[in-house]
Protein backbone atom coordinates (compact mmCIF):
# COMPACT_ATOMS: atom_id res chain seq x y z
CA UNK A 1 0.00 0.00 0.00
CA UNK A 2 2.73 2.55 1.03
CA UNK A 3 4.41 1.72 -2.50
CA UNK A 4 1.02 2.66 -4.34
CA UNK A 5 1.14 5.54 -1.99
CA UNK A 6 4.40 6.79 -3.60
CA UNK A 7 3.71 5.96 -6.58
CA UNK A 8 0.79 8.40 -6.74
CA UNK A 9 2.38 10.86 -5.38
CA UNK A 10 5.01 10.92 -8.09
CA UNK A 11 2.70 10.69 -11.12
CA UNK A 12 0.78 13.46 -9.42
CA UNK A 13 4.52 15.46 -9.08
CA UNK A 14 5.00 14.58 -12.70
CA UNK A 15 1.68 15.68 -14.00
CA UNK A 16 1.96 19.14 -12.21
CA UNK A 17 5.74 19.77 -13.67
CA UNK A 18 4.74 18.85 -17.49
CA UNK A 19 1.33 21.75 -16.82
CA UNK A 20 4.43 24.37 -17.14
CA UNK A 21 5.17 23.04 -20.73
CA UNK A 22 1.86 23.88 -21.60
CA UNK A 23 2.00 27.34 -20.57
CA UNK A 24 5.06 28.74 -22.06
CA UNK A 25 8.03 27.73 -19.75
CA UNK A 26 10.81 26.98 -21.58
CA UNK A 27 14.07 24.71 -21.08
CA UNK A 28 15.66 21.49 -22.31
CA UNK A 29 12.44 19.32 -21.42
CA UNK A 30 10.04 21.63 -23.12
CA UNK A 31 12.47 21.30 -26.34
CA UNK A 32 12.09 17.28 -26.26
CA UNK A 33 8.75 17.61 -25.89
CA UNK A 34 8.24 20.02 -28.38
CA UNK A 35 10.96 17.84 -30.63
CA UNK A 36 8.51 14.56 -29.73
CA UNK A 37 5.36 16.19 -31.13
CA UNK A 38 6.39 17.83 -34.19
CA UNK A 39 7.93 13.84 -34.83
CA UNK A 40 4.74 12.79 -34.09
CA UNK A 41 2.95 15.45 -36.44
CA UNK A 42 5.91 14.66 -39.03
CA UNK A 43 5.14 10.82 -38.85
CA UNK A 44 1.37 11.34 -38.62
CA UNK A 45 1.84 13.74 -41.89
CA UNK A 46 0.32 16.68 -40.41
CA UNK A 47 3.89 18.34 -41.25
CA UNK A 48 6.33 17.92 -44.46
CA UNK A 49 9.21 18.15 -42.49
CA UNK A 50 10.60 18.12 -39.14
CA UNK A 51 11.26 21.54 -38.68
CA UNK A 52 7.74 22.53 -39.61
CA UNK A 53 6.38 20.04 -37.22
CA UNK A 54 8.29 21.45 -34.43
CA UNK A 55 7.09 24.72 -35.38
CA UNK A 56 3.88 23.44 -35.67
CA UNK A 57 4.31 21.76 -32.10
CA UNK A 58 5.61 24.62 -30.14
CA UNK A 59 2.48 27.00 -31.89
CA UNK A 60 -0.12 24.62 -30.54
CA UNK A 61 1.87 24.43 -26.60
CA UNK A 62 1.95 28.42 -26.66
CA UNK A 63 -1.10 29.28 -28.30
CA UNK A 64 -3.29 27.13 -26.30
CA UNK A 65 -4.60 24.38 -28.38
CA UNK A 66 -2.72 21.27 -27.22
CA UNK A 67 -4.02 21.79 -23.00
CA UNK A 68 -7.30 22.25 -24.37
CA UNK A 69 -6.86 19.05 -26.82
CA UNK A 70 -5.64 17.22 -23.46
CA UNK A 71 -9.02 18.55 -22.04
CA UNK A 72 -10.38 16.66 -24.79
CA UNK A 73 -9.01 13.91 -24.29
CA UNK A 74 -9.26 13.28 -20.55
CA UNK A 75 -12.95 14.60 -20.87
CA UNK A 76 -13.63 12.01 -23.82
CA UNK A 77 -12.08 9.19 -21.93
CA UNK A 78 -13.29 9.09 -18.75
CA UNK A 79 -13.01 11.46 -15.76
CA UNK A 80 -12.13 15.38 -16.11
CA UNK A 81 -11.69 16.06 -12.59
CA UNK A 82 -8.87 14.02 -12.43
CA UNK A 83 -7.29 16.32 -14.88
CA UNK A 84 -8.07 19.24 -13.02
CA UNK A 85 -6.50 18.33 -9.74
CA UNK A 86 -3.62 17.84 -11.60
CA UNK A 87 -4.18 21.22 -13.55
Amino acid sequence: MLLLVRYWRSSRRECKGYRRYFKRQTGAKRDIIVINAGAALLVGGKADNLVSGIRIAAETIDNGKALGKLKDFVKTAGDSGKLERFL
